[in-house]
């Protein structure tokens, strides 16, 4: 850009030079001055000194530096880790802390309709599998439920600590009625913070021991005769035999 104004100054005082010199040719045909040439000489002169002071001042001048268009920069976009959604957590899912299975077998001892007699002793024991997702400590416990106690402690800690998916047999203590009937004892697990969980698709349903009370059978007593007391032998004494001589004649 700064050549070309150059040259555009330096063509417009050649052109300058140029008019000048025909007009001053023009003069002095018409007016036939002896000394026009001379002073067209000076006019050129002069013109072709200020044109020279011009450009080197022009050229020594500092002239304003155009804006340059600055380039728009484009960010680095930073890379993103992508991650997958999370599912919806639904209620069932959201208490899958403290959940229940029933164990193969699930009844140890006492199956349901199991036959009693009336105040008789007997231990229950169900094995239970911890299918939650937390460890069961020795401060969760059974617990009496609903139903009929049966003389049971109505809480039992466990006796060892149960990592999810481990099984662990737990057993009560009860006492038959001693009326006949049938009678359903219910139970369920209950955490260290209190919270009671079961069986069941919603961890709600408790498990039990169902007995059949029955009354001791009727016995028909059997008369048995006393011993009599001994007979007494009255010994019979028989009368020795006396030989009788016999006279000799």
């Amino acid at each position: 850009m700064k050549s070309q104004r150059i040259e555009v100054l330096f063509l417009t005082g050649i052109l300058a030079a140029l008019l000048l010199s025909s007009c001053g040719l023009r003069v002095a045909d018409t007016t036939d001055t002896p000394d026009a040439e001379g002073i067209i000489q000076t006019v050129v002169a002069q013109v072709t000194q200020d044109f020279l002071q011009t450009l080197v001042a022009f050229q020594t001048a500092t002239l304003p530096l155009e804006p340059t268009g600055m380039g728009t920069a484009t960010p680095t976009p930073i890379p993103t880790i992508a991650r997958s959604p999370q599912p919806d957590v639904t209620p069932s899912q959201a208490g899958a802390c403290n959940r229940v299975a029933a164990g193969v077998p699930f009844d140890i001892t006492i199956p349901d309709d199991t036959i009693m007699q009336p105040g008789q002793s007997f231990t229950k024991t169900w094995r239970l599998v911890n299918n939650g997702t937390c460890k069961w400590t020795r401060l969760y416990a059974v617990v009496f439920f609903s139903g009929n106690p049966m003389g049971a402690h109505q809480t039992n800690y466990l006796n060892a600590e149960v990592l999810p998916g481990q099984s662990i047999d737990v057993s009560v203590e009860f006492i038959a009625p001693f009326e006949p009937g049938m009678y359903q004892s219910n139970w369920m697990l209950q955490s260290q913070a209190g919270e009671l969980f079961g069986l069941g698709p919603n961890g709600d349903a408790p498990f039990w021991v169902r007995i059949h009370v029955v009354g001791p059978p009727t016995s028909t007593p059997t008369i048995t005769p006393l011993p009599t007391g001994s007979e007494t032998v009255t010994p019979t004494f028989t009368p020795a035999s006396t030989d009788t001589p016999t006279p000799t004649p």
